[in-house]
């Protein structure tokens, strides 16, 4: 941490981490300053577009896109076509990840299509893999059924994440009434 060290990387994998390693076996050298090295990135708030949106971006495109910026954990937002609220697709996106540089994870949609009415079954998708959960684009209108879904959240100690809006007091995109 914080220190300048080299780094051995053998057939993609790096071999070892020293303050002085012989160079002379290596085909390329790579130096300069202000080069870093960390562990891979985690974006926690990607829209997926796959499934339901594929010909926007789909999960190879993703993948390449992730990989390219140090992204090797990505974890998505319910609102897919169908939308992130069963252990199936919950599924779809693990077994793509089992195979893959980028681990897909999922928040899971606190409501049934992320419409704010019928809970999901969210200790089911707890346990199935969901890090955490969130109607996505869609802000929870209800005191109720926030406060339901803090209760039982809460035992789980997983993650609620929740867009902070009020769709009554944002509907026509006015902070106060004016010309302004």
């Amino acid at each position: 941490h914080k220190k300048t060290m080299d780094v051995a990387i053998i057939e993609g994998m790096i071999s070892d981490i020293d303050t002085n390693i012989e160079v002379s076996s290596f085909d390329e050298i790579v130096s300069g300053e202000n080069i870093y090295l960390s562990i891979g990135w985690v974006d926690g708030g990607v829209h997926y577009k796959d499934p339901g949106e594929e010909w926007l971006e789909n999960l190879e495109s993703l993948q390449y896109s992730a990989l390219e910026g140090g992204i090797t954990t990505v974890i998505g937002f319910p609102n897919t076509h169908p939308s992130v609220q069963s252990k199936e697709s919950l599924s779809y996106f693990k077994n793509f990840s089992k195979y893959n540089l980028v681990q897909f994870l999922n928040l899971a949609a606190i409501t049934k299509n992320c419409e704010g009415k019928d809970f999901t079954d969210m200790m089911d998708l707890h346990y199935s893999g969901a890090v955490g959960f969130s109607d996505g684009k869609s802000p929870i209108q209800s005191s109720d059924i926030l406060l339901k879904t803090l209760q039982y959240l809460e035992p789980l100690g997983t993650l609620l994440v929740n867009k902070s809006e009020d769709k009554y007091l944002s509907m026509f995109g006015q902070m106060h009434e004016g010309i302004t």
